[in-house]
């Protein structure tokens, strides 16, 4: 077409360090973008928990791609994954639940904080969606389902929680009526909870 052939390598005045009002207008919209997403995200949350006592539900959201707005003079996205930037592989992701959905799914909001402060991927996506929904497959890996990790964690918390008088009880009774008094018994009680 015309318009690709009279397009020049370099014409791209993101390109030209020169031009500061480019570059701007592209970190300008790129700050809409993300304050749009937010209030899209925040009205969907609130109509959400609006109808919370009559249907569970989950919002899942994750960006697609990140955006490079001229570190290391890198501008958008699409590099190959090999050569792009922390700024267009790192992407949010947001989960909200119901109540209900919480207590549904059985998992906590300490499990799901454990699990936010894990490296996840896009990987995790599809087998979430899929967990949610309730399709089970062997096409499917569970150790990538998000709330079947954090449903596993609440579990565990929750044996932890069992276990804790009695690896209390066990050491007051070695040590006193006291209960642990120092490192030793605190990590004695960390690995056999981790033993479970």
């Amino acid at each position: 077409s015309a318009s690709l052939a009279s397009f020049k390598t370099g014409s791209n005045p993101l390109h030209d360090r020169r031009n500061k009002d480019g570059v701007d207008a592209l970190r300008n919209t790129y700050d809409n973008g993300i304050a749009y997403t937010s209030e899209v995200l925040a009205k969907q949350i609130a109509l959400l928990a609006a109808q919370a006592g009559r249907v569970d539900s989950v919002l899942l959201y994750i960006s697609d791609h990140g955006e490079s707005l001229g570190e290391r003079n890198i501008y958008l996205h699409g590099l190959p994954k090999m050569l792009a930037p922390r700024e267009q592989t790192h992407v949010p992701m947001l989960a909200w639940l119901s109540t209900g959905a919480w207590q549904r799914l059985g998992v906590n909001e300490a499990a799901l904080r454990q699990l936010a402060a894990q490296p996840l991927t896009h990987d995790n996506l599809a087998p979430t969606l899929l967990g949610l929904l309730g399709v089970r497959t062997s096409a499917v890996r569970v150790e990538l389902d998000l709330m079947a990790l954090a449903r596993r964690a609440a579990r565990h918390e929750q044996q932890c929680q069992e276990w804790r008088p009695r690896i209390f009880q066990g050491a007051s009774t070695a040590r006193g009526a006291a209960g642990p008094r120092d490192d030793d018994d605190l990590q004695l009680l960390v690995k056999a909870q981790a033993s479970f």
